[in-house]
């Protein structure tokens, strides 16, 4: 039975890692020289300048430097309603633009970003196992062995004190 529920927590926990990362945007509008390139989240680079349009999520973690937008950090923060951001605040990877389009200076390349971040957290914890487990799996090793042994010296002393065979079996002296 439980190993059971470990293989269904390990399940959600893979399809929530794997939501996370589908929802990810594996291209974003990079501002060079004042034009847009579409260019991979994997090439930006702390300093450069995105563009997010409404409907898009954030791909790397940046500093809003356009007026202000509005959005949607449920996916992060379970909070569903949007949050309005102005000049110099925080924008989190992972994050829907619900406004306008909205500029921000990348402060984060991709592999340190918040949504990756939190996608390797959780593919640690499903790799790893925590010492109380490690401890009780090496203490069933020994269990079985150690309640035989205690059956034996049980059925011995029993047998020495009443030199009767079935009375040492069964454990009981009348």
């Amino acid at each position: 039975m439980s190993k059971y529920l470990e293989v269904i927590g390990k399940k959600s926990a893979v399809d929530i890692m794997d939501n996370i990362r589908s929802k990810m945007p594996m291209e974003v509008t990079l501002i060079r020289d004042n034009s847009k390139v579409i260019t991979s989240v994997d090439s930006i680079e702390v300093g450069d300048i995105v563009e997010v349009k409404r409907g898009e999520r954030v791909g790397v973690d940046g500093v809003l430097l356009s007026s202000s937008g509005l959005f949607d950090e449920s996916s992060l923060s379970g909070e569903s309603i949007p949050i309005e951001k102005e000049v110099g605040d925080k924008l989190y990877s992972g994050t829907l633009n619900v406004g306008e389009v909205v500029r921000f200076k990348v402060i984060s390349d991709y592999a340190n970003s918040t949504v990756s971040n939190i996608a390797n957290l959780l593919e640690d914890a499903l790799n790893s196992k925590p010492n109380i487990e490690n401890r009780t799996n090496e203490l069933s090793k020994y269990f079985p062995i150690s309640i035989l042994i205690l059956a034996i010296l049980s059925f011995v002393c029993w047998f020495i004190f009443t030199s009767d065979f079935e009375r040492s079996l069964i454990g009981q002296y009348l």
